[in-house]
């Protein structure tokens, strides 16, 4: 099979940026163009914060759905060979589970995939500027005519992971910028128990839920990805790791929670996960990593929402009137706005609630 270059795909993957509203319909086409010239029998890609590498949502094939959460599982509970995290700090990107056979035991592939007649598997790590925002995982099943990836198949990848990286940022930005704070108090909470099976709800956690699950086209009782990777790797570590913002369609951003709740029997535990609409200040911390702004940028950002004049500012943070105006004009490039009104809108106020 004649192999695409990157002319090729960067041009395929502009026209379905062009026609696709959101990031679930660039990546299911994508993955379509995808199987024309790496053959694959399922598949799961993935949109993550880049701040966290928490999954926001995923395009997941429907036999690797009822398995995921065990995948995920050993994901976070010990590490095994080309985990996301690792290829990412390595630098690799790119792992291929058949080079390690034979090499060193993979708990993935005994435990999860072998079972369910899975013969290898190919993981991307999706970056783009140097920040990851996907990954993207595909599969061979035992029967398959060529049971396991060849390394053409990794030389594309190598082509299309860092072109769809790009597509999933300029996603990954658009839906910050149109997303607003809906002004509903109501905390959503979940109580789940150690598989992860739902135990009882609230009437807004349902209703978050409901649209999570339509974003991932996936029905109950599958726990949207988002809820399954926090959930896991508390399980996997015994602490919380951060909250989590999620882009949820129709209700704006939520921050997700988990955390264990202990019951007075010995090792007996479940585990609540609480949603709530997301608050300004939650929004302009967010807001403030995802523009990739530097540590002495935020403290310039929060400066100016506290309204002080550029003379002041340069005072407070000890520095010199000149670097105070160089940091102004990098923070107004990177939010991409023209004066301190509009960052202060675009970063802020936007987010709080109308009386």
């Amino acid at each position: 099979m004649k192999s695409k270059g990157m002319d090729y795909w960067r041009l395929r993957s502009d026209e379905l940026r062009s026609k696709s509203n959101d990031s679930y319909t660039y990546r299911k086409n994508m993955l379509l163009l995808l199987k024309e010239q790496i053959p694959f029998d399922a598949y799961c890609c993935t949109l993550v914060d880049p701040v966290t590498l928490c999954s926001i949502g995923a395009v997941t094939e429907h036999s690797i759905e009822a398995i995921h959460h065990q995948i995920l599982k050993i994901e976070y509970d010990e590490t095994d060979v080309y985990s996301f995290e690792s290829l990412l700090k390595d630098g690799v990107y790119i792992g291929r589970l058949s080079d390690s056979l034979g090499i060193q035991r993979s708990r993935r592939y005994e435990e999860v995939l072998k079972p369910n007649h899975f013969s290898d598997e190919i993981r991307c790590v999706l970056v783009f500027q140097g920040r990851c925002y996907g990954f993207l995982t595909l599969f061979k099943k035992q029967q398959a005519t060529n049971p396991f990836f060849s390394n053409e198949d990794i030389d594309r990848l190598k082509i299309i992971g860092p072109i769809m990286a790009e597509a999933l940022q300029a996603y990954y930005l658009s839906i910050i910028e149109v997303q607003t704070f809906e002004g509903e108090l109501e905390q959503g909470v979940i109580i789940l128990d150690t598989q992860l099976n739902i135990i009882s709800l609230n009437s807004k956690a349902s209703k978050t839920l409901d649209s999570l699950r339509k974003m991932e086209d996936i029905a109950a009782p599958y726990l949207p990805k988002p809820l399954q990777v926090m959930c896991t790797r508390l399980l996997a570590r015994h602490q919380p790791s951060a909250p989590l913002l999620i882009p949820v369609h129709e209700q704006g951003y939520i921050v997700a929670q988990v955390s264990i709740l202990r019951s007075t029997q010995e090792n007996n535990f479940q585990i609540a996960v609480s949603l709530n609409n997301a608050t300004p200040k939650d929004m302009l911390s967010y807001l403030m990593k995802a523009y990739h702004l530097t540590l002495r940028e935020q403290e310039v950002v929060l400066e100016i929402i506290k309204g002080s004049s550029t003379k002041e500012l340069a005072q407070h943070l000890m520095i010199s009137y000149h670097t105070a105006q160089d940091h102004l004009k990098a923070v107004f490039q990177k939010v991409q706005v023209s004066n301190r009104n509009e960052l202060v809108w675009k970063l802020f106020s936007k987010y709080q609630m109308e009386p």
